[in-house]
């Protein structure tokens, strides 16, 4: 089974890539809370952890995380989602229903696939971008 990163943006802070977020006016990145609370992190609540972005580590910028391709030959772009699985979004309607896609909004076709479903290519895109303000 094939395990894809959550899509967005990431800091670097500690020599490792972190999901990065806004909160309470400030720049975190987060963790899943598992085990003792690492030095310089916060226990935010039973899931998760949090550092503040320095300014120092701001500097590194931000590598933004995303994912596109075909799923049966309809051009998608996709998130994962849980155990192994990608959800793919199309805006071709016809094209998408015919590759068994469902209508997720009224300009948006929807599928939930295996990530390692031979019928589904996928690139990942990993943009460096300056850190936001």
């Amino acid at each position: 089974m094939m395990r894809f990163r959550r899509a967005g943006d990431y800091a670097v802070v500690g020599g490792e890539e972190w999901f990065l977020e806004r909160s309470a006016g400030r720049w975190v990145v987060v963790r899943p809370a598992v085990g003792a609370v690492p030095s310089g992190w916060t226990r935010r609540n039973e899931y998760t952890d949090e550092r503040v972005v320095d300014d120092s580590e701001k500097q590194h910028g931000i590598i933004r995380l995303s994912y596109d391709g075909t799923y049966r030959g309809v051009p998608v772009t996709m998130t994962p989602s849980f155990s192994g699985r990608m959800t793919v979004y199309s805006v071709d309607f016809d094209a998408a229903r015919k590759a068994g896609m469902r209508v997720l909004e009224r300009d948006t076709m929807v599928a939930d696939v295996e990530a390692d479903d031979p019928e589904l290519d996928v690139r990942v895109h990993r943009t460096r971008l300056p850190f936001p303000e």
